[in-house]
């Protein structure tokens, strides 16, 4: 079903069919698409102004807990995620990235399409000059699995809680309050 899924997902339809949560998430939207439109080689690293990439937030199967990872390069808890590498199908791109961060490899999606996007300055805390902007597609999945593997990209990794999420998240990259906001939509639209 997923695999289904995935090979249908087309981009630049989902951005335009997307409902931005909040006025931040409208602007990401707005600089996502004029980005898209503007840049060539916007799937991948050469483009040194930016690149989109594709995360996903991986929850429990009852939505009680999301998994994240503390990523070694930024050096803060963060979803999975990272570069398309020429791959154009962001979908994809995420569940490559989260199945090879987490180990975990049997997820669905919680929705068929994208779950939040949002641009943000990217910083390797490893290299002075790597900063470069991301724009992120994510996606939210959910898995019956709670083992895990911790990759080579990652410093530690572990579920939360919503109440631990909205303490400890790092403010780094993700809108914190957003995507609590948005936890709560998948929950109700579960029951």
């Amino acid at each position: 079903m997923l695999q289904q899924i995935i090979s249908q997902f087309d981009l630049k339809s989902s951005l335009d069919n997307y409902t931005p949560f909040d006025k931040e998430e409208l602007e990401s939207l707005n600089k996502f698409k004029q980005f898209l439109n503007t840049q060539e080689n916007v799937f991948d690293r050469i483009n040194t102004f930016g690149h989109i990439t594709g995360s996903g937030y991986l929850f429990n199967s009852d939505l009680t807990q999301v998994l994240l990872t503390h990523h070694r390069k930024v050096d803060c808890w963060l979803q999975f995620g990272g570069h398309s590498d020429g791959d154009t199908n962001t979908m994809r791109v995420a569940v490559r990235e989260v199945q090879e961060e987490s180990g975990i490899m049997d997820f669905d999606l919680v929705e068929n399409d994208i779950f939040d996007i949002d641009v943000h300055m990217f910083k390797n805390i490893f290299v002075d000059d790597d900063t470069h902007w991301h724009f992120d597609i994510r996606f939210a999945f959910k898995t019956n699995q709670t083992n895990y593997t911790i990759s080579h990209e990652s410093n530690d990794i572990r579920w939360f809680s919503k109440s631990e999420f909205e303490s400890k998240f790092d403010k780094l990259v993700a809108n914190t309050p957003r995507i609590v906001a948005k936890w709560n939509r998948l929950v109700g639209s579960c029951k």
